[in-house]
């Protein structure tokens, strides 16, 4: 198989940035016909304007054509399954990815965050600390943003006053505003 050309990789990230994501999933499909091989690039653009039906198709022909190695691919993957819902997918992918990084685990607590899941959402962030992965202002934002929109106004506040003390995080807008909304 040829690698995909500049030309296919070049209109179809244009299309997923122009937000044109039903013209963008056309000219997979062109390249798929043509025997051209899709790189990381494309799959990481293309998978956040799937819907689930075609982001499994996707994820089918990740798993055929050995992508284990690209987190990138992995991360739009989680990313993907969470914004169409399927909270559960999204997990499963994280914890069967080989490499993890902070975009995994901001990723999936993002995930959490939007889908109310508050208690999943710290669960993971204590899973990541874990881990050996240290958490940086998007993971706390996600994570104070889930405890907002779970009701967990103890827990976030906890968290918050960890954030300086223990993580060496400076305090943004973003977290001052999720107290203010749990206040509220």
């Amino acid at each position: 198989m040829i690698i995909i050309d500049v030309t296919w990789n070049a209109m179809i990230l244009a299309f997923v940035h122009l937000g044109m994501g039903d013209l963008a999933l056309t000219c997979f499909s062109q390249v798929q016909t043509r025997g051209i091989k899709n790189d990381e690039v494309t799959i990481s653009a293309l998978l956040p304007a799937c819907d689930l039906k075609f982001g499994k198709q996707i994820h089918a022909y990740i798993r055929r054509n050995d992508f284990d190695s690209a987190i990138t691919i992995w991360n739009a993957l989680i990313n993907m399954y969470s914004k169409n819902g399927c909270v559960d997918d999204s997990y499963h992918v994280l914890k069967n990815m080989g490499m993890k990084d902070i975009v995994s685990w901001n990723t999936m607590i993002g995930g959490y965050q939007k889908h109310g899941n508050g208690v999943a959402a710290l669960q993971l962030l204590q899973d990541m600390c874990h881990a050996g992965i240290q958490p940086n202002s998007v993971t706390f934002t996600s994570a104070l943003s889930a405890c907002s929109h779970s009701g967990l106004v103890d827990e976030g506040l906890q968290l918050f006053c960890r954030l300086s003390q223990e993580f060496g995080i400076t305090l943004t807008m973003e977290q001052f505003a999720c107290v203010v909304d749990w206040l509220a």
